[in-house]
């Protein structure tokens, strides 16, 4: 479908295609109750996959929360919602070299819901950006780097080129995207 796409101020564009709109939907401070999180996004022929693991801080028990969207490519619509529990294994790690943290290189979900299940495998295959304690905030001042110290806090951000494979069971019938 077509819409107005602000091009520049007081300007218009029609566009067309996919989009996606990314937003900040925390009504906390995401750096004292997040340990870390895995948020993905895949376009495959038949659907777009919307995946948001968030894994709490200690203080919250490193609670695990879900999120999966599998929206037609077709209809627009979500054929696959799930904010509930989910199976993730972790098959393979690494230990990346800026931040000399772990991380994921081979994992997978299950979720079930509404007689559906979804199977859903993300294979890393590249890092395309890596941002360390150092320079996560462009330009860290000293206080804001003793604050985080006092928190004993040492964000990274990495962004991954992945593959993916999506498995959809409904009614013993298996399909693969």
């Amino acid at each position: 479908s077509s819409s107005p796409c602000y091009s520049k101020p007081g300007g218009t564009s029609d566009v067309t295609g996919m989009g996606y709109h990314d937003h900040q939907f925390h009504n906390v401070d995401s750096m004292t109750t997040i340990h870390h999180w895995l948020w993905g996004r895949q376009s495959l022929d038949d659907y777009t996959v919307v995946i948001f693991d968030i894994v709490a801080n200690e203080k919250y028990g490193f609670k695990r929360v879900p999120i999966f969207g599998l929206i037609d490519n077709t209809s627009g619509e979500a054929v696959f919602q799930n904010t509930d529990h989910a199976v993730c294994s972790i098959k393979e790690m690494y230990l990346e070299h800026e931040t000399q943290k772990p991380h994921p290189k081979l994992l997978t979900y299950t979720y079930e819901h509404s007689g559906k299940k979804i199977d859903y495998t993300i294979r890393w295959k590249q890092e395309i950006e890596v941002r360390s304690s150092k320079n996560i905030f462009d330009v860290v001042d000293e206080e804001t780097k003793k604050r985080f110290d006092q928190m004993n806090l040492d964000s990274s951000y990495i962004r991954y080129v992945a593959e993916a494979e999506l498995v959809i069971t409904e009614h013993d019938e298996i399909k693969r995207a």
